[in-house]
């Protein structure tokens, strides 16, 4: 599994990592629509994002390219 790290413009650490899950954790718990082909996970520790589905060769792309896909993805809410 590949994990990402780099600065936004602001200065604020991101970890990014794919979530792929298998067939076991498929049938174990249900893993909604679009999210059961995997999704990038964004995390700087008080905020966590999610981008559906997995771009292509994302752990390749630059740091800006990456700080795109997070801008685009969906906020999780605490709950």
């Amino acid at each position: 599994m590949a994990l990402r790290e780099y600065r936004d413009d602001e200065g604020v650490t991101w970890r990014v990592w794919a979530v792929i899950p298998s067939s076991v954790s498929r049938s174990e718990i249900a893993v909604a629509g679009d999210f059961q082909t995997g999704w990038l996970c964004f995390d700087c520790g008080s905020e966590k994002r999610r981008l559906k589905p997995v771009p292509s060769s994302w752990d390749e792309r630059s740091d800006q390219e990456l700080d795109a896909l997070r801008r685009a993805a969906d906020v999780v809410r605490k709950g």
